[in-house]
């Protein structure tokens, strides 16, 4: 149980330090993250995280989506009545 609490503890740490290292090199932190999970994945002996489903639907996943949802809506809507046409008629042919 004490090693499961320091695994988080350790990679919450790495996430502070990869968030305030995109906000300091003015990056996408999503990028950073990927790269910092990479790193880790290519580590000798990385330590093993099982997580139940459950957790990653419901407590993960809705604040990727939102935050996703969030950061794309602050364009202005005409630039969107612009996109879209095209979407639209894609499935029609």
């Amino acid at each position: 149980m004490t090693a499961t609490i320091q695994t988080i503890l350790l990679l919450l740490a790495i996430l502070v330090v990869v968030a305030i290292a995109a906000r300091r090199l003015n990056s996408a932190p999503s990028v950073l993250l990927v790269v910092a999970g990479i790193a880790l994945a290519l580590t000798r002996d990385p330590p093993p995280i099982e997580l139940a489903p459950e957790l990653v639907l419901l407590g993960v996943l809705p604040p990727l989506i939102y935050s996703a949802g969030v950061a794309t809506t602050t364009s202005p809507r005409p630039r969107s009545r612009r996109a879209g046409r095209p979407v639209t008629r894609t499935p029609v042919g």
